[in-house]
C-alpha cells in the first residue's frame, strides 16, 4: 500500500511556520513590565547565561514542586504561586509600572516552606531562554520564543505498486 502524507504547520494567525522569524533573544531595556519563566526545578549549578547573577542552593536545592516566591528591589511580593516542573510563571510589577532592576525569587519547598534556592536577576540584561537556577526565561514583555502552532496531517492511498 502507497500512502501519501503532506503536513501543514501554521501559527495562531495563519501564518506558514517556515515564514516564522526567530526573535532576537536580547530583553535589554530599562522599561520590561512583564518576563515569564518556565519553572526547571534545577539547581544553580545547571544555570545557563552570561549575566553575572546571584544564585544560591539550600539543603538539596530545588524540588519538582515548589513555592516561588518573587520580589521587588523594596522587597514587596509580586508573585507567589506553587508550580511544578514546566509551569510558567509571569512577573508583572506590582505598580503596574517597569520591573525593578533586580528581581530576587525564592524557591520554597511545598510541605515545609524552607527555602530551597534563592536567584537574584538582573531585569535590565536579560537574553531569552536563559536560565537562572530553575528559571529558564520565556519572555520578556511580547517578545517570545515560543510560538503556538498547530499541524494538520493529510494522509491519502494513492494505491499499490
Amino acid at each position: 500500500c502507497d500512502v501519501k502524507v503532506e503536513i501543514e504547520c501554521t501559527d495562531i494567525d495563519g501564518k506558514d511556520c517556515k515564514k516564522i522569524v526567530a526573535p532576537d533573544p536580547q530583553c535589554a531595556s530599562d522599561d520590561i513590565n512583564t518576563i515569564s519563566f518556565t519553572y526547571l526545578g534545577t539547581k544553580c549549578e545547571d544555570s545557563a547565561t552570561a549575566q553575572d547573577f546571584k544564585c544560591d542552593d539550600f539543603e538539596s536545592g530545588p524540588s519538582e514542586r515548589a513555592l516561588v516566591k518573587c520580589f521587588d528591589d523594596s522587597g514587596n511580593t509580586i508573585f507567589s504561586e506553587v508550580v511544578s516542573e514546566g509551569d510558567i510563571i509571569s512577573v508583572l510589577n506590582s505598580d503596574s509600572g517597569s520591573l525593578s532592576k533586580k528581581l530576587t525569587c525564592d524557591v520554597n519547598d511545598v510541605s515545609q516552606g524552607t527555602r530551597r534556592q534563592s536567584v537574584e536577576i538582573d531585569t535590565f540584561d536579560l537574553a531569552l531562554k536563559d536560565i537562572y537556577g530553575s528559571l529558564q526565561l520565556e519572555s520578556c514583555d511580547e517578545k517570545q520564543c515560543i510560538v503556538p502552532a498547530a499541524f494538520t496531517y493529510t494522509i491519502e492511498n494513492i494505491g499499490a505498486e
